[in-house]
């Protein structure tokens, strides 16, 4: 328990309301009385701290000779992390961004993360981390992006990894071309008519369109877009915004690539085209509004859904999608 770590000399640092109840019923009274007394004779060790949530975390650790193996210096705190110890004595941190929102943080370490690498959780590929002077590492995550890090798995080699894509996508100052006029057409037994097209469509919410509120078959979105010249070597970013549902997107026919997860974005370098450029994409959207379609239809397999058209979730291409091109000048 608790007041035995306390007992023992382990510090311990409560952040916000200190416990004062346990979370059950039985016999309730006296065991928020022993959670108290717990509390009480933890708070009377010398290696406690109880800090107010606004204040500064790690100086707070840092004051009961605790060193965080991972602090993050930013303005936000809704960023979660998880670590995770490797055979080899190695460590695995996975970094979220909770919010919607882009944040820039820098990240700073413990001397136990040696040889620190970014790996894609995709394709297992491993990228090389820039280390600054100061042993941090400046981290910039899309809206409710995650990356992984691998500490202790052996010396890095010079040039033995590539950068990490983060490192190459257009930087501050990239042009930027919005595409606001999308055809989209969705076809499909759960569509009325058995299909639907709509011309110089804006993105929106299937849950705003009548006809595409219960529909889970995918919708082809299309649209077409001028640019100017296109350099060699300049790097070209699509990002599609917010994307509910799953995207396969192609650009002037090429290959199909998948986006299932935040960011949705590509790295478009070397595809994008001077002049005409189309981009096409194939949006697979989740289930759960077709499943309360299909109960409104008196269908008695999905009888748990009835009553629950109040409970749409959100569906289809949100954007703004958006083309950014490095600005080379």
């Amino acid at each position: 328990t608790l007041a035995q770590l306390a007992k023992s000399g382990v510090p311990i640092m409560a952040v916000g309301q200190t416990a004062d109840q346990q979370p059950g019923f039985h016999n309730y009274k006296d065991a928020d009385n022993f959670v108290k007394q717990a509390m009480q004779q933890v708070a009377r060790s010398d290696k406690y701290l109880h800090q107010d949530p606004t204040a500064d975390l790690v100086a707070g650790l840092r004051s009961i000779k605790v060193k965080p193996g991972l602090a993050f210096n930013g303005p936000d705190t809704s960023l979660r992390q998880i670590r995770r110890r490797l055979s080899n004595r190695g460590r695995v941190v996975f970094i979220h961004n909770s919010q919607v929102v882009e944040q820039s943080i820098s990240l700073e370490f413990d001397e136990d993360c040696r040889d620190p690498r970014w790996l894609d959780a995709w394709s297992g590929a491993a990228y090389l981390v820039e280390v600054s002077d100061d042993n941090t590492i400046g981290l910039r995550l899309a809206g409710y992006e995650s990356v992984f890090i691998v500490c202790g798995e052996g010396p890095i080699e010079p040039g033995s990894l590539p950068p990490s894509p983060k490192t190459l996508r257009p930087g501050p100052g990239a042009a930027e071309i919005e595409l606001d006029s999308w055809q989209l057409t969705v076809i499909g037994d759960d569509v009325a008519g058995g299909s639907l097209s709509l011309s110089s469509f804006e993105l929106q919410d299937w849950r705003e369109i009548e006809e595409l509120k219960y529909v889970a078959s995918s919708g082809q979105y299309v649209a077409d877009f001028e640019v100017g010249q296109v350099d060699p070597g300049q790097a070209v970013e699509l990002d599609l915004g917010r994307v509910q549902g799953v995207a396969l997107v192609s650009l002037n026919g090429g290959q199909v690539r998948p986006l299932m997860v935040s960011p949705f974005r590509l790295d478009i370098s070397g595809q994008l085209v001077s002049g005409s450029n189309t981009v096409s994409i194939e949006l697979i959207p989740p289930w759960r509004n077709r499943l309360v379609g299909l109960a409104i239809d008196g269908d008695q397999r999905y009888a748990q859904f009835n009553g629950k058209q109040n409970t749409l979730i959100a569906s289809g291409l949100l954007g703004p999608v958006k083309v950014r091109l490095e600005n080379l000048e």
